[in-house]
């Protein structure tokens, strides 16, 4: 989609009703579990989950999932995205997109809880006993042969117009890189 025509394409399918549902997660705390399993047999039945190439096939030919599509995103790299979240994806066949916080990822266990409110981000204080609440580089890979990963900024920043160069740079092309 690098053209004008395909941004009028898009506008179109828009102002007709075309859109495309999504569901965010962030933490995905263990002791929940069960209820996001609940939620996720309940989108199984009732909606088919959008890949990458899904979206594309859908811009170049307009055709249209059997069911209604639905995207499911997983925000910011969280631990629990990979412990919880990706093993019930994978036992749906259900496909995610996860949007990495990439300076989190790189972030030691032991001074991540340090980043997490400036980078203002949630957590589960003593989730994990080793104080780890990044998900690892080796497990953002598992994730990405099955689902889609972005970047989700460098350290979780909040892009303003007044945003300098430098900092844009650092936050959209550095964490483009890293993933």
């Amino acid at each position: 989609m690098n053209n004008a025509g395909d941004i009028d394409k898009i506008y179109t399918w828009l102002k007709h009703g075309c859109y495309q549902r999504t569901l965010h997660y962030h933490n995905t705390p263990k002791k929940y579990e069960s209820l996001y399993a609940k939620q996720l047999d309940y989108i199984c039945w009732r909606y088919e989950t959008v890949s990458l190439l899904d979206v594309q096939s859908y811009l170049k030919t307009g055709i249209k999932k059997k069911h209604p599509g639905i995207m499911i995103g997983a925000f910011d790299g969280y631990r629990n995205n990979y412990d919880v979240l990706n093993k019930l994806l994978v036992g749906r066949k259900m496909k995610g997109w996860y949007l990495l916080v990439t300076d989190f990822l790189n972030t030691p266990a032991q001074m991540q809880e340090s980043v997490l409110t400036p980078y203002q981000m949630q957590w589960f204080p003593d989730e994990y006993d080793d104080g780890r609440y990044a998900m690892n580089w080796e497990e953002a890979a598992e994730i990405g042969r099955d689902h889609t990963i972005v970047n989700h900024t460098s350290r979780h920043f909040r892009l303003t117009e007044e945003t300098d160069i430098r900092t844009l740079q650092y936050e959209i092309i550095h964490a483009h890189g890293m993933i």
